[in-house]
């Protein structure tokens, strides 16, 4: 029934002040890393052997650009789904479409919510208008989302970050698994860490 489908979107919309702390803090986190960033590195490699200094150079700089190279994807990946959104909701000819593709764009960023959040309300919402075709329409429209996002990433990421497609699509699945979207992110640079830390060492 239509209270058990808004039981989501209600715990969906309790958590977003917990996402918007959560992206208050990165971003503050960032703007002082990026800030100090000289000295940070500078009171790293005093605590480095000279020795290991310079396989340590090498996984810094392949790391450093394999976070670059996620944050591109996942700007790609943000307008990815704010386009594509747009046009299935042009095709189905709802209103606002624009509107709300930009929204679901913005919902991309929030761990935990995601653009989904935009199609389960609409879908909900036409399904107590009693537009069941339309409400069809949108979970068809929801699950091709889905598919070409689950298709793109995996090979998007392995591209950016010299990674096989299978190795990407199992580290962003164990990633979101145990650490959700924030584990997603990380877990792709991980494996290029320890790919580059190998190499180093050999």
């Amino acid at each position: 029934n239509l209270t058990d489908l808004a039981e989501p979107l209600f715990r969906w919309a309790t958590a977003i002040p917990d996402l918007l702390l959560i992206w208050l803090l990165a971003a503050i986190s960032a703007y002082f890393f990026c800030r100090d960033k000289k000295r940070i590195a500078k009171f790293v490699v005093q605590h480095i052997p000279q020795a290991w200094r310079q396989e340590f150079f090498m996984v810094y700089h392949k790391s450093y650009g394999a976070i670059w190279r996620l944050l591109q994807i996942q700007l790609l990946l943000l307008a990815v789904s704010t386009g594509l959104t747009m046009a299935l909701f042009c095709l189905l000819r709802l209103p606002y479409a624009l509107t709300l593709g930009l929204l679901a764009g913005f919902l991309d960023l929030m761990p935990v919510v995601g653009p989904g959040i935009v199609y389960l309300a609409l879908l909900i919402f036409h399904l107590w208008l009693g537009n069941f075709r339309l409400s069809l329409a949108l979970g068809l429209a929801y699950l091709l989302f889905v598919l070409l996002r689950q298709v793109g990433e995996p090979r998007l990421v392995g591209d950016k970050l010299g990674l096989h497609p299978l190795a990407a699509l199992f580290a962003l699945y164990f990633g979101f698994k145990f650490g959700g979207v924030v584990g997603a992110f990380l877990a792709p640079l991980l494996l290029v860490f320890l790919r580059t830390a190998l190499a180093a060492l050999n």
